[in-house]
């Protein structure tokens, strides 16, 4: 069964193997600790927030439901 997430957005978390530049993975690593989180929140944010972007019709994770 996958972890629970801690800010609400959707019900489990599940791991998701991607392969990245090196120099990427770096990065990501060392904003996660500078902004204390993991380097896996910080992606999932960022996955979010692009996504919200790029897809504005599609239900967003967290958003109020409209009526």
């Amino acid at each position: 069964m996958g972890e629970q997430t801690p800010d609400g957005i959707g019900s489990e978390r599940r791991q998701f193997l991607v392969h990245i530049d090196a120099d990427l993975i770096r990065r990501v690593k060392i904003l996660a600790i500078d902004r204390g989180v993991s380097a896996s929140s910080l992606v999932q944010q960022s996955l979010i927030e692009f996504l919200n972007r790029e897809t504005p019709s599609a239900p967003r994770p967290g958003a109020p439901e409209s009526e």
